[in-house]
């Protein structure tokens, strides 16, 4: 795709090693910051999502039970909803 104002990726690395990891998330997250592409990744590594996200969203069982800027939040704030 040419251009794209939106990249969704569902655990996008999940299946990599730590190191391979962080290098593509780092590239993710370059591309948001120098592109102005718009990432909307899922994980289920609560610190990868602190890491890397601007905003967070916890769901359990299909519903949102947490909507807020990742500045803001702690790995205890996600852990209470998934630990």
């Amino acid at each position: 795709m040419q251009r794209p104002r939106m990249i969704v990726a569902d655990e996008p690395v999940a299946s990599l090693d730590p190191v391979a990891g962080r290098e593509v998330m780092d590239l993710f997250h370059q591309l948001t910051r120098e592109e102005g592409i718009t990432l909307l990744f899922t994980s289920h590594n609560v610190q990868q999502a602190l890491d890397y996200a601007d905003r967070i969203l916890a769901i359990k069982q299909g519903e949102i039970v947490l909507n807020a800027p990742s500045s803001t939040l702690h790995s205890g704030d996600l852990n209470k909803h998934y630990g």
